[in-house]
Order: C-alpha cells, then sequence, then structure tokens
C-alpha cells in the first residue's frame, strides 16, 4: 500500500503505530522515500525505529546503494535514478 504523507500528518505517522490485521503474521516493512534531505525527518525516524548511528549517517552523507543488517533487522539505502 502506497500513500503520501502530508507534511501535517507526519507526526501521526513517525510517532503512531500501524495495527496488524486479525491472522496477520507477514513481517512488517515501512518503505520510506523522502524527496529531498530533511534532517529533522531522518532523525525522527531514526528515534522512532531505532537505526543505528552509521546507518543514519549513510543516508545524511547520501553514501551509494548498500543493505546493513543489524540483528534481525535489515536497513537498505538505495540511490534513485533518473533517466
Amino acid at each position: 500500500q502506497h500513500r503520501r504523507v502530508p507534511k501535517e500528518k507526519h507526526s501521526e505517522f513517525f510517532f503512531g503505530h500501524r495495527r496488524r490485521a486479525p491472522g496477520d503474521e507477514s513481517p512488517l516493512v515501512r518503505w520510506v522515500h523522502m524527496d529531498g534531505l530533511d534532517l529533522t525527518l531522518i532523525l525522527a525516524m531514526a528515534v522512532k525505529y531505532g537505526l543505528h548511528p552509521l546507518c543514519v549517517e549513510d543516508v545524511i552523507e547520501q553514501n551509494p546503494t548498500k543493505i546493513d543488517r543489524f540483528g534481525c533487522h535489515y536497513f537498505a539505502v538505495v540511490e534513485q535514478l533518473i533517466l
């Protein structure tokens, strides 16, 4: 399910919780696409999801595409390709 979150709803998005459907055991995945670099939003996501400081640094420094594993969590940084 894809949806754009308007700026006035960012607080609800970052500090709220998603509900699972009854009986749904599939893993929860949250994909966040950001246009531009907004340090406040990046730090809000880091706090909400407990992101490793090196992952946050990768996003801020605009490092190339890569995937890191931290315990049972994966963190992916994907460069946007424009044709």
